[in-house]
């Protein structure tokens, strides 16, 4: 089937002598395509939640007219109280992706890899002493696979988007492989993707 055919080409373009590759544990956070996806390594797993946990206890906003005037600019760090698998809304590390209309943006969720909509209201200024943790999502794209038109701006097929789904949901852990010696494509990261079977 379609899958089995993937697998094959995919084990077929991989025998090419690689160097030795150290497997990093990691956890996937959002599969946007095979050209973009986030991870964070498992060891810092716990380390991330707690500081979430951290922020929603030491987070005081500033006064609601400061926030609401605020100008927010492209690229710009924030956080945004919002509802993510959760049912009440929590404050999360944010950075503005675009400005939209009547005083919308597209934000990005920087522990977490996911993009969301929020309103300027929703939206406060970051504190400097929660600008220093390291983001939790590493963005990442798959070694040697490109887009089918070889673009950027394209859209992946969407047989494609669920095949490269469906194969990371047969694994419960996964582990990457970083090739830092590909061309980086911006701030994603080269690797490859394991899906990891646990022994009895």
């Amino acid at each position: 089937n379609e899958e089995k055919e993937m697998m094959k080409m995919m084990s077929e373009d991989f025998k090419v002598k690689l160097p030795p590759v150290k497997r990093v544990a990691v956890k996937i956070l959002n599969v946007v395509s095979p050209g973009e996806f986030y991870f964070t390594s498992e060891c810092r797993e716990e380390e991330i939640l707690d500081y979430q946990k951290m922020i929603q206890y030491k987070f005081k906003p500033t006064s609601v007219e400061q926030d609401i005037d605020h100008v927010w600019k492209v690229n710009e760090k924030c956080l945004v109280h919002h509802e993510l698998k959760t049912a009440w809304r929590e404050f999360f590390r944010a950075i503005v992706v675009k400005e939209l209309k009547d005083k919308t943006y597209t934000l990005f969720l920087i522990d977490f890899g996911i993009e969301i909509t929020s309103f300027a209201h929703h939206m406060s200024i970051m504190p400097e002493q929660f600008k220093t943790f390291p983001a939790g999502a590493i963005k990442a794209h798959l070694f040697g696979i490109t887009h089918p038109l070889n673009t950027i701006d394209s859209s992946w097929p969407q047989s494609t988007l669920e095949l490269f789904q469906n194969l990371i949901n047969k694994f419960k852990m996964h582990c990457v492989s970083v090739f830092l010696q590909d061309n980086l494509e911006g701030d994603s990261l080269p690797v490859i993707l394991w899906g990891v079977v646990k022994k009895n």
